[in-house]
């Protein structure tokens, strides 16, 4: 089984919050990366937009959950997104499908 996979699934075995789960999960992944952000986003059903599950900024160790980004405003990343399911960006400012949303 992906160790990922596993992880979540022991984790609702033992009754954890998808929020808790989601925390781990994102503080594990910056550990072994090296990354100092690392998120998780659900897709609404009908595709309008995206909801941050958890957001892990490991420079200060803070968690959030709850932004939102809609697809009128990132047609190319919504489009991504759609189309290959996960993002991995190590410089999310200077690549081409993720510079969309990170635009000030």
């Amino acid at each position: 089984m992906n160790p990922l996979l596993e992880f979540v699934d022991n984790a609702k075995k033992n009754s954890r919050s998808a929020f808790t789960i989601f925390k781990s999960v994102c503080r594990d992944v910056s550990t072994k990366t090296g990354s100092n952000r690392v998120s998780i986003w659900d897709l609404d059903d009908d595709e309008s937009f995206i909801k941050c599950a958890c957001y892990y900024n490991a420079v200060d160790e803070t968690y959030t959950d709850g932004q939102k980004l809609y697809t009128k405003d990132h047609p190319k990343y919504f489009r991504t997104i759609v189309e290959e399911n996960v993002i991995v960006a190590p410089n999310a400012r200077t690549q081409p499908v993720t510079a969309e949303p990170t635009d000030p």
